[in-house]
């Protein structure tokens, strides 16, 4: 578990408990350095190990910036894109449509050079949505070998309202059954589930400024003890310190 101190309006040290490791930098923009350098560095790794890289990405606002990111900074030219899949986290309804992936197409998908068939957009259409993105995962997911059979890295940012990919814990969705990959979420949208989401190789999550510091409280000492990935949280000194 990571410690994060916060100081109060009375000037008493408080302990913010995330699962996981925080990486905190002093700008928003010096945290969203060190996500993406961790992520080249997670998809290098992974696309030799394994012949590709699988991607999932969810949020808002945030989630511009860092795809905007991804594009823009030349030290990431050497990402693997031609080797990802690239999954969603989350979708949900937006007014003209799918609302994450028109934010993952105009900053990354039309610009990245990703295969079309390696770009795996959630189907809001009639029918178990969650049901037929979670078969489309296991297919993919399951030529690799064995074991390996999960995400490589996972990005996804905070919302409004505090949630993580639509999801309010990371036990959302983890019955006593198997837990399953994706569930239907209660704005009518869809979401990889939280013990699916943690299994990942590598969990990011973008937060800053303070009024996502102050959501982080939802997180903290609020996961399962164990996780079969790294959960790495990448905030800058106001999310820190709120």
């Amino acid at each position: 578990m990571s410690r994060l101190p916060d100081e109060s309006t009375a000037g008493a040290r408080v302990w913010l408990d995330l699962p996981g490791e925080a990486v905190v930098r002093p700008t928003p923009g010096e945290a969203l350095d060190a996500l993406a350098s961790d992520l080249m560095a997670q998809a290098l790794t992974c696309a030799g190990m394994f012949g590709d890289f699988h991607l999932a990405v969810g949020g808002d606002a945030a989630l511009e910036r860092v795809c905007l990111r991804l594009m823009s900074d030349p030290v990431l030219r050497a990402m693997p894109w031609a080797r990802t899949h690239l999954w969603l986290a989350h979708e949900r309804p937006g007014a003209d449509g799918p609302a994450v992936y028109s934010i993952v197409r105009d900053y990354l998908v039309d610009h990245a050079g990703i295969p079309t068939e390696q770009i795996h957009p959630i189907d809001l259409g009639p029918g178990d949505a969650a049901q037929r993105y979670e078969e489309d995962l296991r297919e993919c997911l399951g030529a690799r070998a064995r074991g390996r059979d999960r995400l490589d890295a996972a990005v996804v940012a905070l919302d409004a309202q505090g949630r993580l990919a639509g999801l309010a814990s990371f036990g959302e969705g983890s019955p006593d059954a198997p837990a399953p990959w994706c569930a239907r979420d209660p704005a009518g949208g869809v979401t990889m589930t939280g013990p699916f989401l943690r299994a990942a190789r590598l969990l990011a999550v973008f937060a800053v400024g303070a009024d996502q510091g102050r959501a982080l409280a939802r997180w903290a000492d609020g996961a399962p003890p164990t996780a079969a990935g790294e959960t790495r949280w990448y905030l800058d000194q106001a999310a820190a310190g709120a």
